[in-house]
């Protein structure tokens, strides 16, 4: 379900990271005033839905402790 969710969002979502993150190394984006804005476009595009998958997965912690 991951792959999935990655591979029907991952491109605009690393399009959204990589303009917001230009934006605001350039100055041209604030992040104390666009951050809320930046993370509700993030949602927009399935990041939301991409969250709750990894959600959903062990911790590296709790398999190493299987062994």
């Amino acid at each position: 379900m991951l792959s999935e969710l990655q591979g029907e969002y991952g491109s605009n979502i690393s399009y959204i990271v990589s303009e917001y993150f230009a934006e605001v190394l350039s100055g041209e984006a604030d992040i104390d005033s666009t951050w809320y804005e930046y993370l509700n476009k993030l949602k927009e595009t399935g990041y939301g839905e991409i969250l709750e998958e990894l959600q959903k997965a062990h911790l590296y912690e709790d398999l190493m402790k299987l062994n």
